[in-house]
C-alpha cells in the first residue's frame, strides 16, 4: 500500500524570479546587515514583493538558505515543525534527527520540549544560514507562535529566521526590538519609489514612458507593485496606457479588483472556466486541472486539456507561481485565487461548487494524498465521504507505525460521526493502543457491539478479537488471549500488517504466560530466519523473542536479541523499537548491578519517551533513578526523579502519575524516609496499574508491600503477607521470572523481620534458583544488609556458592567469610538449615507433608489440608520414609524431631 500522507515539497521551493523583477538593491542591503540578527520580519499586506524580494536577495547572497511556504493547513504544530525540519534537513542532511524523530511519537511533546531539541541540534550546525517562513500570516495556533517564541528566546547562533507576513504576529517582537535583535522592513520601506515604478515600466511598455503618467500611476498604486504588474498585463490587451491610469479607482483597494476584472474578462471562454474550476485546490497539476473540468466521460468541452491550460498560464505571466522544478505544479497568487472564487460564487452555486470540491477530494485520494482529499471533502461538507477516506485508508498509518496521522484525521471530524461508525471507533481505540491509554479502549468496543447494524454492516471482528486478547492478556488470562489472539490473526488481512505486527507482539507474551515461551521462541526464530526484507514485521519478532527470554528470567538470551532489534532499528529508522530496545538494555545491566552503563541506556531510552508507553516512560525513569542512588549519586537520583514529576505534570497522564508516587515512595524508602514512603503510597491510585505482568522495576502493588513492611507493624507485616503471597501466586501462574523474584526476596525479608528464619531461608533459596541462569545481582543488592544475613546463611550449606558468593560480593559492607572458620557455623542451625544439611534434602512441599504427619493428621486430612489428592500425599509420604531412612511416619516424625528437621518455624 501506498504510503497516504506525505510533505508536499513544492512548499519548500523558494519562488521563482519573474521575468521583470526589478533589484532593489537597497533593501537587499539592509537584508544583508540583518543577518547578524536572530529575527528579519518583513511585514506588509498583500502585493507588496515580500516573497520576490526575498528570493531574489537569497539568490544573490552567499548564505545558505532553506525555504517554507504556509498555509492555513499548516495550523498544526506537528506538520508546521515537519515542514521546518525537513527544510533545514534538506539543507544539511544528517541533522535535527533528534526533533524529527519526536514528530513521529503517539503522544506529542509541549513546545518547550520540541523547541529545546531543536534549539540544542541547531546549535550543532557548524555554518550560519536563513530559514524563511514565507505567508506566516496564515498561522492561527497559539501552539506554533509557541515554539518560535521559545526558539527566538534562545536562539542558535546559526539560524537567522525571516518571517513574512502580512500582519504582524504575535511573537516578543517588543523585546527583541529593545534588544537589537530584530531586522524590520514594513510597507513604507516596500513601496516603490517614483524612480523605481519608472524604471518597473520601462523596459515593459513600448513607447518611452510618459513622467506625468507615472507620477499619477505611482499615486493611485501608492507605489504597490502588484498593481503595476496588473497594469502591465491590461496593457497587453489595451495598450493606451494615459486612457488606463484615468480609468484607475482612486481607493488603493478597489486597484485590484478593477486590474483582475480586466484580466479575466478579457480571456476566451474555456480559458476563464479552467481558471475558475482550478481556484478550488491549493495547487494544481495538468491531471487535476482535466478532472475539474472534464468530469464526465467526454475527453473535452472546452477545446484545450489541462497541460495546455498550464503552458497558456505560463506564457501569459499571470499571477501563477510554479512550485517545483519540473514545473508539475502550480499555484495562484493569493490575490488572484481570492477574486476567482468570488468570481466563482457570483457564477455558481452552492451545490455546484460543493461539487467541485467533491472531484477535487476524489483525485487527491485517488492520487493517494489523504490529508489533502480529507480537507477537501470537509470543505465541500461532504462529512460522509471524509469519513469513509478515514475508514478506507485509516490501516496505511498503522502499517507504517505512524498512528499519529490516523489520530489527526480522526481530529477532524465531528465526534458525533465518529461515534456513529464502528471503523471510526476502532481508529479511535488504535490510537489509544498506541499512547498506552488502554483503560479508555473499552467503552469504545462496547459502543461499536451496541451501534445499529444492518445487512452492509460488516465490522472488522478481528480488531475487535485482538483488543479483547489484549485485555485478557493483562489480566493474566494467557489461555483466553492467545484464542483471542489467534482468532484474531485469521480473521486480519494479509495487507494490514500493523495490526497483524501488534497481534504477534501479544501473542509473544500470552504464550509466555500460558507456559508455551520455549515454543513460541523457536517458532518465532524460524519465521525470523525465513523473512527476507528487514521491516517492521522482523523487528516485531526480535521484540517477541526479547519479550519471552525477559519474561522468562533469561537475560543473556534477552541481551542477545534485544541487540539485533537494535541494530535493526537504527537501520531502518524505527525510532519506537530503538527507545524500547534501549529501555531492555537498561533493564538487563540494571539486573546484573552494571549500574553505570544501565543508567546510561535508560538515558538514551529516555531521549525518544514520547515514543514509548506510558509504563515504559515511567519504567526507564525508574531504572534511571535506581541506577543513580545505587551509585551513591543522590542528587542525580533527586534531580531525575523532579524530571520524572515535571514530565508526568506535562503530560497529565493519570498512569504516569500513579508511577511517579510509587516511584517516590521508593526513593523515600531508600533514603530511610519510611513515614514520607507511606504517605506516597496511599495516595497512589492503583485502580488503572497493570500490577505485575511485565518486568517493570518499579511496581506499584509490590512497592505498597515495601512500604507495609518497612513499617513493622505486626498487621502491616502480616497484610503485606498476603498480598505478596497472592501477587507470588500469579506471577507463577503466569510464568513471570523477574517478578517472581522480586517478591520471593520481599517475602524472605518479611518473614525475617516476623522471625520466620525458615520461611525466609525457603523464598529465599527459590529466589536463587530462579535468579542464577540470568545472572540477577541487583534485586538481592537492594534489600541491603539483612539480605547479605541471610544470604551468607544459605551459603553454608554449598548450594550454588560461587553465584551466591558473587551476589554477596555485590554489597558494599560484605567481606567474604572462610565457610572454615569455627565462627561461621557457631550460631545454633535452623531446621531448614539442618534439613539442608541432609545429603538428600526433603522439598518444601514434602516438609509441609511431614508438619502435618508430626501433628497427628491423617493422610485424608493432610489432603484436605493441603488442596490435593490423597494419592499425592501417600506419594510424598514415601519420598520421606525413603529421604530419612524410615518405614512409618512415626519413625519419620521421630527421626525428623532427633535431627531438628521439625521445629517452631518448619
Amino acid at each position: 500500500m501506498k504510503t497516504v500522507t506525505t510533505l508536499l515539497r513544492t512548499k519548500l521551493h523558494k519562488p521563482h524570479i519573474i521575468r521583470n523583477h526589478l533589484h532593489r538593491h537597497h533593501l537587499v542591503e539592509r537584508l544583508n546587515r540583518y543577518r547578524r540578527r536572530p529575527l528579519t520580519l518583513v511585514s506588509a499586506p498583500a502585493g507588496y514583493g515580500k516573497s520576490s524580494l526575498l528570493a531574489c536577495w537569497l539568490e544573490t547572497s552567499d548564505i545558505q538558505s532553506a525555504w517554507v511556504s504556509l498555509d492555513k493547513n499548516d495550523n498544526d504544530q506537528r506538520l508546521f515543525l515537519a515542514y521546518v525540519l525537513e527544510a533545514i534537513h534538506s539543507l544539511f542532511p544528517g541533522t535535527v534527527k533528534e526533533t524529527q524523530a519526536l514528530l513521529g511519537s503517539p503522544r506529542f511533546p509541549p513546545a518547550t520540549i520540541l523547541a529545546r531539541s531543536l534549539i540544542n541540534e541547531l546549535d550543532m550546525i557548524g555554518q550560519p544560514f536563513v530559514l524563511v517562513l514565507d505567508d506566516y500570516y496564515a498561522i492561527q495556533a497559539k501552539s506554533v507562535h509557541d515554539l518560535i517564541a521559545e526558539l527566538l528566546r534562545h536562539a542558535p547562533a546559526p539560524l537567522h529566521l525571516v518571517i513574512s507576513t502580512r500582519v504582524d504576529p504575535p511573537l516578543p517582537l517588543a523585546r527583541l526590538r529593545a534588544r537589537n535583535q530584530l531586522g524590520e522592513l514594513r510597507v513604507v520601506d516596500l513601496r516603490f519609489s517614483m524612480e523605481e515604478t519608472g524604471k518597473y515600466l520601462e523596459p515593459l511598455i513600448a513607447k518611452a514612458t510618459d513622467g506625468l503618467s507615472v507620477a499619477k500611476l505611482h499615486e493611485k498604486t501608492e507605489g504597490w507593485v502588484t498593481g503595476m504588474h496588473l497594469l502591465l498585463l491590461t496593457l497587453k490587451q489595451r495598450p493606451d496606457l494615459s486612457r488606463q491610469i484615468e480609468k484607475l479607482p482612486d481607493k488603493n483597494r478597489f486597484v485590484a479588483e478593477y486590474f483582475l476584472d480586466e484580466v479575466v474578462s478579457n480571456q476566451r471562454e474555456e480559458i476563464r472556466d479552467y481558471m475558475l474550476a482550478t481556484a478550488i485546490p491549493d495547487r494544481f497539476c495538468a491531471s487535476l486541472c482535466d478532472a475539474l473540468c472534464f468530469p464526465g466521460p467526454r475527453p473535452t468541452e472546452f477545446g484545450i486539456n489541462g497541460a495546455e491550460f498550464l503552458r497558456w498560464l505560463e506564457a501569459s505571466d499571470l499571477f501563477v507561481i510554479p512550485l517545483d522544478e519540473k514545473g508539475r505544479w502550480f499555484r495562484y497568487h493569493n490575490l488572484f485565487r481570492k477574486f476567482l472564487l468570488r468570481q466563482l460564487k457570483k457564477r455558481l452555486g452552492e451545490k455546484d461548487i460543493s461539487a467541485l470540491y467533491r472531484r477535487t477530494s476524489r483525485w487527491f485520494a485517488e492520487n493517494f494524498l489523504i490529508d489533502e482529499a480529507l480537507r477537501y471533502a470537509l470543505a465541500a461538507g461532504d462529512l460522509l465521504g471524509a469519513s469513509q477516506l478515514v475508514e478506507q485508508n485509516r490501516h496505511a498509518p498503522l502499517n507504517e507505525d505512524r498512528a499519529s496521522i490516523l489520530e489527526k484525521w480522526l481530529s477532524l471530524l465531528p465526534d458525533e460521526i465518529v461515534r456513529r461508525r464502528p471503523e471510526l471507533l476502532l481508529a479511535k481505540a488504535w490510537v489509544l493502543n498506541y499512547q498506552f491509554a488502554l483503560w479508555a479502549i473499552p467503552p469504545l468496543l462496547e459502543a461499536v457491539e451496541t451501534l445499529p447494524k444492518d445487512e452492509s454492516t460488516k465490522l472488522p471482528q478481528g480488531e475487535i478479537d485482538l483488543f479483547n486478547g489484549i485485555f485478557s492478556f493483562w489480566e493474566g488470562r494467557g489461555e483466553r488471549a492467545m484464542a483471542l489472539l489467534h482468532r484474531a490473526l485469521e480473521r486480519t488481512p494479509e495487507k494490514n500488517t500493523g495490526v497483524r505486527n501488534e497481534i504477534v507482539m501479544y501473542l509473544a507474551g500470552s504464550r509466555q504466560i500460558a507456559g508455551q515461551g520455549r515454543t513460541a521462541i523457536q517458532e518465532y526464530r524460524r519465521r525470523f530466519c525465513n523473512e527476507v526484507s528487514e521491516g517492521p514485521y522482523k523487528l516485531r519478532l526480535l521484540a517477541a523473542i526479547s519479550f519471552i527470554h525477559l519474561l522468562s528470567g533469561e537475560l543473556r538470551e534477552a541481551q542477545e536479541a534485544i541487540r539485533q532489534a537494535s541494530d535493526m532499528a537504527t537501520r531502518t529508522d524505527n525510532v519506537y523499537v530503538a527507545a524500547w530496545s534501549e529501555y531492555m538494555l537498561g533493564i538487563i545491566h540494571f539486573q546484573w548491578n552494571n549500574l553505570s552503563t544501565a543508567s546510561q541506556h535508560f538515558i538514551k531510552a529516555l531521549k525518544n519517551r514520547f515514543w514509548l508507553d506510558a509504563g515504559v516512560d515511567a519504567d526507564s525513569y525508574a531504572g534511571l533513578i535506581l541506577s543513580y542512588h545505587g551509585m551513591g549519586q543522590f542528587g542525580k537520583a533527586d534531580k531525575t526523579m523532579d524530571q520524572m514529576i515535571a514530565f508526568a505534570q506535562e503530560t497529565g497522564s493519570i498512569d504516569r502519575l500513579a508511577r511517579t508516587r510509587s516511584l517516590r515512595a521508593r526513593l523515600g524508602l531508600l533514603q530511610g524516609d519510611v513515614e514520607s514512603a507511606a504517605r506516597y503510597m496511599e495516595t497512589t491510585d492503583l485502580s488503572n496499574d497493570v500490577g505485575t505482568m511485565l518486568f517493570w522495576l518499579d511496581v506499584p502493588r509490590i512497592t505498597q508491600c515495601r512500604v507495609m513492611a518497612a513499617r513493622q507493624s505486626k498487621a502491616g507485616l502480616n497484610e503485606a503477607t498476603e498480598k505478596l503471597r497472592k501477587h507470588l501466586r500469579f506471577c507463577l501462574e503466569t510464568h513471570n521470572t523477574p517478578q517472581t523474584i522480586e517478591i520471593l526476596l520481599l517475602q524472605a525479608a518479611v518473614c525475617q523481620k516476623q522471625g520466620q528464619i525458615g520461611q525466609a531461608m525457603k523464598a529465599l533459596e527459590h529466589a536463587a534458583t530462579l535468579a542464577r541462569p540470568g545472572g540477577y545481582i541487583r534485586p538481592f543488592v537492594n534489600h541491603g544488609a539483612n539480605m547479605a544475613d541471610l544470604l551468607t546463611r544459605l551459603l553454608q550449606y554449598g548450594k550454588a556458592a560461587d553465584y551466591i558468593e558473587q551476589i554477596l560480593a555485590a554489597f558494599d559492607a560484605y567481606e567474604p567469610v572462610d565457610r572454615r572458620d569455627e565462627s561461621f557455623a557457631r550460631h545454633e542451625p535452623h531446621p531448614w538449615e539442618r534439613n539442608q544439611a541432609l545429603e538428600n534434602p526433603l522439598t518444601n512441599r514434602e516438609l509441609e507433608v511431614l508438619s502435618l504427619l508430626g501433628q497427628g493428621l491423617r493422610n485424608k486430612e493432610v489432603a484436605d489440608r493441603l488442596f490435593v489428592s490423597l494419592e499425592t500425599v501417600k506419594k510424598h509420604a514415601v519420598n520421606i520414609y525413603r529421604k530419612l531412612d524410615v518405614r512409618n511416619r512415626q519413625q519419620a516424625v521421630v527421626k525428623a524431631y532427633e535431627q531438628g528437621i521439625l521445629g517452631q518455624n518448619t
